[in-house]
């Protein structure tokens, strides 16, 4: 064995030049072959899940104000004390409201950052512009659902812009476990808000504004 590449030569026999040059050259075309048919392969890979959220994002991404939480999915909303569970309506996670959706997409209420997917997919942990921390806890106990209803189009860490899509539900799937749909969303450090809508809402609409 000698070295490898072009300065291998260095190590054949002269006159096994010709042989080494062929093979070297055999080994280039077919690297070049194999990267631009890979490289193809696997750009188109790594756009095609993301065509339907990019899509959806033309139309619902907002030109938001940084004070203000926009409703992250249409349906039913009220003051958090109104949660059936006993844990989110004392606000010892954050105040904020709940919300029964109508509809399975979750969308950004702000221009910030991810800051946690739970394993099991059931909450996302956002910070927005302001500072303020929000977690959107979908369902109530939904984490026994193991991730099942959810797809999640985000990860740890990703920039997000209000109005993006966050996650893709299944209500139905979780409504047949015999669980509530009611979704908190919580500002969990301590930022005052104000509550701008009572009853119902649709998605990207203004929903609390951060005093």
């Amino acid at each position: 064995m000698g070295a490898a590449g072009l300065p291998g030569i260095i190590s054949i026999a002269p006159q096994s030049w010709l042989n080494f040059a062929i093979g070297l050259g055999i080994s280039i075309l077919t690297s070049a072959i194999m990267t631009v048919i890979l490289m193809k392969k696997f750009a188109q890979e790594e756009l095609e899940p993301s065509k339907k959220v990019k899509a959806h994002d033309e139309i619902t991404l907002l030109d938001a104000q940084p004070n203000v939480l926009y409703a992250p999915m249409s349906g039913s909303v009220r003051p958090i004390s109104a949660c059936s569970d006993a844990m989110f309506a004392s606000k010892v996670m954050g105040d904020g409201v709940v919300i029964i959706p109508e509809e399975g997409t979750l969308l950004s209420p702000v221009n910030g950052k991810v800051m946690m997917v739970f394993p099991t997919k059931h909450a996302i942990g956002l910070q927005g512009e302001n500072g303020e921390e929000i977690l959107i806890h979908v369902g109530l106990d939904t984490v026994s659902l193991e991730g099942k209803p959810f797809e999640v189009c985000v990860k740890d860490g990703d920039e997000v812009r209000a109005g993006q899509v966050l996650m893709q539900i299944d209500l139905q799937m979780i409504k047949d476990a015999g669980i509530s749909i009611e979704t908190p969303v919580l500002i969990t450090n301590g930022k005052e808000f104000e509550a701008l809508h009572e009853g119902t809402v649709s998605s990207r609409q203004e929903m609390l504004k951060l005093a």
